[in-house]
């Protein structure tokens, strides 16, 4: 009964409206509480609330509409003016009636019959308008996405779209960079030969064509003039051409099979496969490339007097028998660099001076010496001027095992396989000094310091100055290795230089007879330095030389048993123990 009562409070609550309510303001929650108070549920509350509150920003404006044309509005001319809005609203009320009433039924159990009867009666009156509206929507949301497409332009070559761009320019882009590079595949000028077309399209912008999607068609519309295949290149020449690298590197290998000689053997020349962009027409069968590599083994002569035919790389007879794939044509493209372009196109070019050398191998074995390498270690024991060998140097030995490769007989390369020391190396130690000249320090006299000389050769002394069993010894004896630098005592003048050159002196009263190769400096204040059995000296007479200047080599000349220096130090005729002259300061550059 509570049921039937709203239902036609509902009915009855347009007329309400407009004949007791419509025209007095009060707020939303007011006027929703008397639309409830009134008997009306919840949604014809809410929907009547609604529709006050905007009729009457409706009616106070073609109220004011009215005025300012000096007329007068009835009541029956603002319900008029309503008509429309009323209809809208009862039909969006009973619709709303209805899904709620389903609902309802959904939830509650027992009869339900009542629901689909109201269901059904609302489908009769309304039908045709829910239709009606349910199509005009579809038509109007279909209008509304196809606007907002972006109008792009579709491009056609030979009737067949290639590409949706959004201006001509990105295609006319691709054209000129495919121009260019078949250009430089072909080693001759190229130009598109298809015409593009151009009509309007609205489309989704997700479906707009990219400039790379775009060259990437343009190449497979010019599958008759490049390919991809595979090149042959011999030492650096593009020799041939086949529709795969695989049937050059299969053909490799059979003509390596069909010239074994029984030991390893194979193409001595390099041979590099490239993938990339060919001319089409220079693409050969695996049959001409085996007779290509046949006739580049052959001797240069044997080859000018029986040609190759005409129909090889490049003749009519060299045309491909099926066009290769177009969709990897652009990667190719990408994939030939300014480096890879090893001829002046990617036309193979003429075997007429390519010689293909086979090789042949053999193992041997061997032993081969092993160099010592030079090592430098400082010491504060030696002055900084030398540079003395503390270690010499000795090389080691090894067992090898290598490969070598002939052609023709002759050995052109060997790789070494195994390689096991027998005897290491000894490495050559050489000790560079860091103690500073005396003179260097301006020690130049006796006066200055106790000592102002230098030992010519750092080393333990064997036999020092006085008396021994054979006499009396003027000096000392410092041994050595052949070869080992002897350094000037102090700065002075060379007197005497008997060497590999001669004998020379301007001491015409002393003999230097069982002293070998030596050498005679005088210093300041009177004194003189020799060193003697030399192996070879490095100054000529007269020459000025400074403290620590290399004047000879240890060597075992003259009277000597063993490679060693003898040492003087003279004043005034007199030999004097170097043991009292010799720098004792210890100054090295670290201090």
């Amino acid at each position: 009964m509570e049921k039937r009562d709203q239902k036609k409070a509902s009915e009855s609550a347009p007329q309400f409206v407009e004949e007791k309510k419509l025209f007095k303001k009060r707020s939303f929650s007011r006027q929703y509480r008397i639309f409830r108070k009134g008997g009306l549920g919840i949604a014809d509350s809410l929907f009547n609330t609604v529709y006050i509150m905007l009729s009457e920003k409706s009616v106070e404006k073609e109220k004011k509409r009215l005025s300012d044309r000096g007329e007068e509005v009835s009541s029956k001319q603002l319900l008029e003016l309503h008509a429309p809005f009323l209809r809208v609203f009862s039909f969006f009320a009973a619709l709303v009636h209805a899904i709620g009433a389903f609902f309802r039924s959904v939830l509650r159990k027992g009869d339900k019959s009542h629901v689909h009867h109201s269901g059904l009666r609302f489908l009769k009156k309304h039908g045709a308008g829910l239709l009606v509206g349910f199509l005009a929507l579809g038509v109007g949301l279909y209008i509304g996405i196809t606007l907002s497409f972006p109008v792009v332009l579709q491009a056609k070559v030979r009737g067949k779209v290639i590409a949706v761009v959004e201006n001509k320019h990105i295609v006319d882009s691709a054209i000129n960079e495919l121009e260019d590079n078949v250009e430089i595949i072909l080693g001759e000028d190229f130009r598109f030969p298809y015409e593009v077309n151009y009509s309007f399209h609205r489309q989704r912008a997700d479906q707009v064509t990219t400039k790379a999607k775009v060259s990437e068609q343009l190449y497979a519309l010019v599958d008759d003039f490049i390919c991809t295949g595979g090149g042959l290149y011999v030492d650096d020449v593009l020799v041939a051409v086949c529709k795969d690298a695989k049937d050059v590197e299969e053909g490799v290998a059979d003509f390596i099979s069909r010239h074994h000689t029984g030991v390893e053997s194979g193409i001595f020349n390099e041979i590099r496969v490239v993938t990339q962009a060919y001319p089409t027409e220079s693409v050969i069968t695996s049959d001409q490339l085996s007779q290509l590599l046949d006739e580049m083994s052959k001797p240069l002569e044997e080859r000018k007097k029986n040609p190759l035919p005409e129909v090889m790389p490049g003749g009519a007879a060299s045309a491909p028998e099926a066009a290769l794939p177009a969709s990897a044509l652009l990667s190719d493209i990408d994939y030939f660099p300014e480096e890879e372009v090893l001829t002046p196109s990617n036309r193979p070019q003429s075997i007429d001076k390519i010689k293909l050398d086979l090789y042949t191998t053999q193992d041997v074995s061997y032993e081969t010496a092993v160099p010592y390498q030079t090592v430098y270690v400082e010491s504060a024991e030696h002055y900084t001027s030398m540079a003395d060998v503390t270690t010499r140097g000795s090389e080691g030995l090894s067992q090898v095992t290598a490969r070598v490769y002939y052609v023709n007989g002759n050995e052109v390369k060997r790789d070494i396989l195994t390689e096991k020391v027998i005897r290491p190396a000894v490495n050559r130690v050489i000790s560079l000094g860091t103690k500073v000249l005396p003179e260097d320090q301006g020690i130049t006299s006796f006066d200055t310091a106790p000592g102002r000389f230098i030992v010519p050769r750092v080393g333990m002394v064997y036999s020092y100055f006085g008396p021994r069993e054979d006499g009396n010894h003027k000096g000392w004896d410092i041994p050595g290795d052949e070869g080992d630098s002897l350094y000037a005592a102090a700065s002075g003048t060379v007197v005497v230089a008997i060497g590999q050159d001669g004998s020379f002196s301007n001491r015409p009263n002393h003999l230097y007879t069982g002293y070998g190769y030596c050498v005679v400096i005088e210093h300041d204040d009177g004194y003189s330095t020799m060193y003697a059995h030399c192996n070879r000296i490095n100054v000529t007479l007269g020459q000025k030389v400074k403290q620590g200047e290399k004047i000879a080599e240890v060597g075992n000349t003259g009277i000597s048993e063993g490679n060693h220096v003898h040492f003087e130090i003279v004043k005034n005729e007199r030999h004097l123990d170097p043991a009292l002259y010799l720098y004792k300061g210890n100054k090295t550059i670290y201090q």
